[in-house]
């Protein structure tokens, strides 16, 4: 609703929208009617990254990605995400790809939200997911869910032991999702810039990248243009193997 708001307003440089890379670079390949026309909406900044992470019931036998994948071999494996393509969905299914599992290996159990998924999880409802662990390291730490491994190409400040999904042995794997700054098609150059310029700005405080930190949002290390265009790649394939739709 809120792309499509912004997708639809006077182009004057007054109106903006931050949203997750996903709403350009998944919802397109998901749904026949979005709302509203991607091209419509500019991108003005990449305002960070974060990455997933796969977490499992301390009660789950696997103790590596070997073992968790090894297991989805032997019988179907439940994992908990967000929503239908969210990031842990679409993680999972890229995973899910690059191994070679049958689809039915790892069966599907969306939640209302990341924070509920969770929770699934913790409660020992849901034995596994790829979710973003945002402020709850202590979850891992405490012994609460075990984590065994990230998605991004290098591993995470605030899980400096945990591997990355390449580094445990699924080579080519690489999943993060931006905050993105866009603007509506038509915006005049000069205030984009400034937005882009502000947004320079904010992300060299100290103040502001020690909070990032704390959310394990990465500073971002290419522009929003390429980001979205490696993105979209990503997960137009995805989509049409897994053979995802909304409706």
């Amino acid at each position: 609703m809120g792309a499509a708001a912004v997708a639809r307003a006077r182009p004057d440089g007054r109106t903006m929208l931050m949203a997750l890379d996903t709403a350009l670079t998944v919802n397109s390949h998901l749904y026949r009617d979005l709302g509203y026309d991607i091209r419509d909406l500019v991108p003005v900044a990449n305002l960070g990254s974060f990455q997933v992470v796969l977490l499992v019931h301390p009660s789950h036998p696997a103790r590596s990605l070997a073992e968790f994948l090894d297991a989805a071999r032997h019988a179907p494996l439940f994992y908990a995400s967000g929503s239908i393509g969210s990031p842990g969905h679409l993680a999972m299914e890229h995973l899910r790809q690059l191994a070679g599992l049958p689809l039915a290996a790892l069966e599907h159990v969306p939640q209302r939200g990341n924070p509920e998924a969770l929770t699934a999880i913790v409660s020992g409802q849901v034995p596994a997911g790829f979710l973003a662990l945002g402020g709850g390291p202590d979850l891992v730490r405490s012994g609460r869910l075990r984590a065994l491994a990230v998605s991004g190409n290098r591993r995470m400040a605030m899980l400096p032991e945990v591997p990355t999904v390449a580094e445990a042995g699924v080579p080519g794997f690489e999943v993060r999702v931006a905050n993105i700054l866009l603007a509506p098609r038509g915006t005049p150059q000069p205030a984009t810039e400034d937005w882009a310029a502000l947004a320079r700005a904010m992300l060299a405080q100290d103040a502001v990248r020690q909070r990032l930190a704390g959310w394990g949002i990465e500073l971002p290390d290419t522009d929003a243009v390429a980001f979205i265009a490696a993105a979209d790649a990503r997960w137009s394939r995805v989509v049409r193997e897994a053979g995802m739709r909304l409706d």
